[in-house]
């Protein structure tokens, strides 16, 4: 989510698609107990990373050929077009089912099976920070500065040198990579993939994290995914309309923000 909020909020719309490929796919290496047996479980997310960006390599070289409503109308379609799939590819998604497995199987990491939950969670928290980093400093590279200033002004960019067609492909194959990564760290938590890691609901809840943490801060997808959570840990607690009072709050965000966004443009113009 953090990288996809340096390009356009179609993107974060539907990175759980490719989130769920990579989920998938490390629930796939998992039941081949041969190879999963002798690789330690730290390493199974890399997996998930290669599988998201080699399908956003494929979907990119035809959807990064535009911008604006065209490019959200293709990621969409084609996020829509994989979730259907999911039901009718049953060797690779399992149909209704899904795909389970068992992470214990794989090779220790310095004598930690990951049995308990809590070493699962230090797992997570360690490739989160990985992962934050490595965006982070894709962020400060020539590329990542670029995203924003074709994000900004395509035109502008073009006359820098750069093509703002290749830049929106980089930066949409890294962003695979990392949401493949999420799927696989959540393939590890729950053991357990589904046709519902693909569908839109999904999606939606990552585009809600985005604009509520702020779209174009690096930061702001992490502010709203902790925001989110305690909103709905704290307000589940005391009432069964907690979604209605999320969608207020995003809704409010999301106007505030546009106003904000407005206002600045009025100003540079």
């Amino acid at each position: 989510s953090t990288l996809s909020s340096s390009s356009a909020a179609s993107d974060v719309y539907k990175r759980q698609v490719y989130a769920g490929v990579g989920g998938f796919a490390c629930m796939h290496i998992m039941n081949m107990s041969d190879f999963f047996s002798t690789i330690p479980l730290v390493i199974l997310p890399v997996f998930g990373g290669l599988f998201g960006m080699g399908l956003a390599m494929i979907v990119g070289a035809f959807s990064t050929r535009n911008a604006g409503t065209v490019f959200a109308m293709i990621s969409l379609g084609v996020g829509e077009l994989i979730a259907a799939c999911s039901v009718i590819i049953v060797a690779f998604f399992g149909g209704e089912e899904g795909i389970s497995g068992d992470r214990t199987y794989a090779q220790p990491f310095f004598g930690v099976e990951f049995l308990q939950q809590i070493e699962v969670y230090y797992l997570t928290a360690g490739w989160v920070v990985i992962s934050a980093a490595l965006m982070y400093l894709w962020s400060r590279t020539p590329v990542g500065r670029m995203a924003n200033a074709v994000r900004d002004n395509p035109e502008r960019a073009e006359f820098l040198g750069y093509s703002s067609r290749w830049v929106r492909f980089y930066s949409f194959v890294a962003s695979g990579f990392f949401a493949g990564v999420s799927g696989g760290l959540f393939a590890i938590n729950y053991e357990i993939l589904t046709e519902e890691n693909l569908n839109t609901a999904s999606s939606g809840i990552i585009l809600l994290v985005t604009f509520l943490g702020g779209v174009g801060f690096f930061f702001g997808p992490i502010i709203g995914a902790i925001a989110f959570t305690l909103l709905q840990t704290v307000l589940s607690l005391s009432t069964e309309l907690w979604a209605f009072y999320a969608g207020v709050l995003f809704l409010s965000t999301v106007t505030v923000s546009y106003t904000h966004l407005r206002a600045h443009e009025t100003v540079l113009d």
